[in-house]
C-alpha cells in the first residue's frame, strides 16, 4: 500500500479569505463536502496560490474532495486545507478512488480535537487500486 507522500505532494493552503476576493473565474474551495468544498468563484489577489492541476483538498477532518483547476484552497489558520498535487500523471478515477480511500479508511483517526495536517497524513497509506478493466467494470456495474 503506497504512503500518500509517494503518490502527492503535500501543500498547506495559504489564501486570504472568501470575503476579502472579488468574483471571478477560480474556485475557493474551503472545508466541508457539500458543493466539493467549493463556496464560490474569486478573482485571486497578489498573495494567493492558484493550483492548476487536478488534485484532491483534504480538510482539518480528513474530508478528501477532488478538484479540478484552477482553485484557490482555504488558508487560515487550524481550518486549511491539505492540498494533494499527484506526483505522476493519475486518471480522474484514480484519484476519485484515492478520496474515497481517504474518506472511508483514514478520515476516522481525525477529529475537532486531532485534525488533520500535512505531518499527520503524510505518511499514512492508500490501499492499492484494484486492476481496472472492462470485465472489472462490467461484473460490478451489472446486477
Amino acid at each position: 500500500m503506497p504512503a500518500i507522500e509517494s503518490l502527492f505532494k503535500l501543500h498547506t493552503a495559504r489564501s486570504a479569505s472568501f470575503e476579502d476576493h472579488r468574483p471571478g473565474p477560480v474556485a475557493y474551495v474551503t472545508n466541508g463536502l457539500r458543493d466539493n468544498g467549493v463556496l464560490g468563484f474569486v478573482a485571486p489577489l497578489p498573495g494567493d496560490r492558484v493550483f492548476e492541476f487536478i488534485g484532491l483538498t483534504v480538510s482539518a477532518f480528513c474530508e478528501a474532495t477532488v478538484q479540478v483547476s484552477p482553485f484557490i484552497a482555504r488558508g487560515n489558520g487550524g481550518s486549511g486545507l491539505i492540498v494533494l498535487e499527484p506526483k505522476m500523471p493519475m486518471t480522474p478515477t484514480r484519484i476519485g478512488y484515492i478520496a474515497a480511500c481517504i474518506n472511508t479508511t483514514i478520515q476516522w483517526r481525525f477529529s475537532w480535537y486531532r485534525q488533520a495536517s500535512v505531518e499527520r497524513i503524510r505518511r499514512l497509506e492508500i490501499p492499492d487500486v484494484p486492476a481496472y478493466s472492462a470485465k472489472f467494470r462490467v461484473q460490478n456495474l451489472l446486477p
